[in-house]
């Protein structure tokens, strides 16, 4: 501890580290505080992204579903006639857009009667021919045949990478 010859240095000694402390709190909440924008800036750039990639979603999906208004399938057609019967291939898969894929694979469930409540799923497979709405197959894989679980999988794997 220095040696104090006059009461002026000591006082002017703690008044230093007073200085000291004080400049320290204040670095200190500075620092957190950037820190804080920092992660808020961060959080905000990637909600705005989020909001972009579902908007450019919702848009595919209007854009697609008013094409498909006004281009109707015909009534008996599949998207996929025969994915109750043999294991679909990447090469049949790759040429469906997204929202056909999307329906190709709810065209597996429809076929045993599956009864939709939303749209565009409802009116879509309501118009074909070969629909029956049946109330007591709920969708689960054990009321699919192996080969119709394996393609509802494969499907999904095609949508997603084109969503």
């Amino acid at each position: 501890m220095p040696s104090f010859e006059k009461i002026d240095d000591y006082i002017n000694y703690h008044n230093e580290i007073k200085i000291k402390k004080s400049t320290t709190r204040f670095v200190g909440t500075a620092v957190i505080f950037v820190i804080v924008l920092i992660i808020f800036v961060h959080f905000k750039v990637l909600t705005a992204v989020t909001a972009k990639k579902v908007s450019k979603v919702n848009t595919n999906s209007v854009k697609t579903a008013s094409k498909l208004k006004s281009n109707p399938v015909k009534s008996s057609t599949y998207i996929l006639q025969d994915s109750d019967k043999y294991k679909l291939t990447g090469n049949q898969l790759e040429k469906l857009t997204g929202y056909e894929l999307m329906m190709a694979r709810n065209e597996i469930f429809a076929r045993h009667g599956y009864v939709f409540k939303k749209e565009p799923f409802k009116s879509y497979f309501g118009a074909k021919s070969w629909y029956s709405p049946n109330p007591s197959f709920k969708g689960y894989d054990s009321q699919l045949s192996s080969v119709e679980r394996y393609n509802v999988k494969e499907i999904l794997k095609y949508e997603n990478k084109k969503s």
